[in-house]
């Protein structure tokens, strides 16, 4: 399930339904996101499996900044930062 392949976005692969993440901290992340038309789940836990995060929005797709947002926060709950804005 490890195996992955690069998606054109930075730091980001997927692979069999996994998608690996580099984090600004250097740690590797794991996730599998998904949504339906009302809501959104984006998630990810680290490789060593000690830390994980769920975030769920009302909005799918939802705006980039939303996207943005969202991935600042999991960047800082795996990180073990508080986020700036």
């Amino acid at each position: 399930m490890t195996t992955t392949v690069p998606t054109g976005a930075p730091g980001r692969e997927f692979g069999l339904g996994m998608a690996k993440q580099q984090l600004s901290c250097g740690v590797t992340a794991w996730s599998h996101p998904g949504g339906t038309p009302g809501f959104i789940t984006d998630n990810a836990v680290t490789q060593d499996g000690r830390t994980s995060v769920i975030v769920s929005r009302t909005t799918y797709p939802g705006t980039r900044e939303q996207g943005q947002a969202t991935a600042r926060l999991i960047d800082n709950a795996l990180c073990g930062t508080s986020p700036t804005d």
